[in-house]
């Protein structure tokens, strides 16, 4: 495999993590190290996480109403990472999957990735992970915006960390044609005295490694010695592929539910994994997911409940005595092969504000129906609705 030079910012960071001989990479001066001289004599003993994860296979739910070609059922990551031994001060142990057609160089506090087969007079592509000892989060991150030179960058972010995506995010863009590239640095306090730092670069008008990139970090994982467990009993977090404006995007899911007591007639226990960003309450017999939205937009929420002694078709009737379907545009789609639920569609408009209501209805197998409701607004259909509706794929009975 051709070795790495890693060159212009990646350097950078190189330098500014300290300059000096206390760096975690290499004896050298930060004159000696400035821009464009490659990183070079890294040592130390490598252990990698091989065998310690398995490979991961991620089940795609692509919405049925974009036509994207033949879509697999799964894509498979596979487990990269480093193990630190105890007398590695400041650096941390971790684990990422990347997904198929990428293939990495490693070395110790060095993680190269490049896609396997590289496109000719494209701008490089790769993701780059190492590790700064003795400084915080603040102080590299400082560091690093004092060494950009912003003025050759027409588009720049800087963001800061959510409860979502946990790091810092400096985004460069050096011009607007397929031949510029864009630059995204990333920083994470590794919770041993020192940070990640994980550079990225494609082309401008790349479609394709983004995407890719972006869902790898969101399995990014620091990991202890409790975490090295076999590979085959490494379960968790459930993740899973979804397609939103024909982006593939690598979404989280918790589990959440009802277990029913054997006195709870007609109500059935269930499981269904809902995503990391939204808002869960869970209460007797009401589990709620909620995303908060301007005060100007229809509220967007979930809402799972179970009716007891009652039958699907009873309910449906119930639910259209009670709705004044004067105000709503109103559709109906029985329950089929393709789909376990009834679905009861109700519009209030169509335009982009509009509120879109759907009802799920479903025999929970234990004398009642599952009752889902789910509102959100018309413009948010390819996104909330694309999401509820995952969610609801994978909802068990138990």
């Amino acid at each position: 495999m051709k070795k790495a030079t890693i060159t212009s910012m990646f350097i950078l960071l190189v330098v500014i993590a300290g300059c000096s001989s206390e760096s975690v990479f290499v004896d050298k001066s930060a004159k000696e190290l400035c821009f464009d001289e490659p990183i070079g004599g890294l040592s130390g003993q490598l252990r990698t996480v091989h065998g310690l994860f398995a490979p991961m296979d991620v089940e795609v739910l692509p919405h049925e109403e974009m036509f994207l070609g033949e879509i697999p059922g799964f894509f498979r990551f596979y487990p990269f990472g480093e193990i630190m031994e105890q007398e590695a001060e400041g650096l941390a142990s971790f684990v990422i999957f990347i997904t198929e057609g990428y293939e990495a160089e490693q070395r110790f506090n060095f993680l190269r990735i490049t896609p396997a087969r590289a496109l000719p007079n494209e701008p490089e592509v790769f993701m780059e992970i190492t590790q700064v000892a003795n400084v915080t989060l603040a102080e590299m991150e400082s560091k690093i915006i004092s060494c950009i030179d912003f003025s050759r960058y027409p588009i720049g972010e800087h963001l800061q960390p959510t409860e979502r995506f946990p790091f810092v995010r400096i985004r460069l863009v050096d011009g607007f044609s397929e031949h510029n590239k864009v630059t995204n640095i990333y920083i994470w306090d590794n919770n041993c005295g020192g940070v990640f730092v994980i550079k990225t670069q494609y082309g401008f008008e790349d479609w394709h490694n983004p995407p890719n990139f972006s869902n790898a970090l969101k399995t990014f994982k620091i990991i202890t010695e409790a975490d090295f467990v076999p590979a085959a009993d490494y379960t968790e977090p459930k993740f899973a592929i979804i397609f939103l404006e024909g982006m593939p995007e690598l979404v989280r899911y918790y589990p959440y539910g009802h277990i029913a007591k054997a006195d709870e007639d007609g109500l059935a226990s269930y499981l269904i994994f809902i995503e990391d960003s939204y808002k869960v309450e869970q209460k007797d017999n009401l589990l709620r997911v909620t995303w908060e939205v301007p005060s100007h937009l229809p509220e967007v929420f979930m809402e799972i409940m179970q009716v007891p002694n009652t039958t699907v078709e009873e309910m449906e009737q119930k639910i259209l005595a009670d709705f004044d379907l004067n105000n709503y545009y109103f559709d109906h789609n029985p329950a089929d092969e393709s789909s376990p639920f009834t679905r009861l569609e109700f519009y209030e408009g169509f335009e982009r504000d509009s509120a879109v209501i759907n009802i799920y209805l479903k025999d929970n197998a234990h004398g009642g129906v599952l009752v889902i409701t789910e509102q959100y607004f018309l413009e948010a259909a390819k996104g909330h609705g694309v999401r509820f509706r995952n969610s609801l794929k994978t909802l068990l009975i138990v």
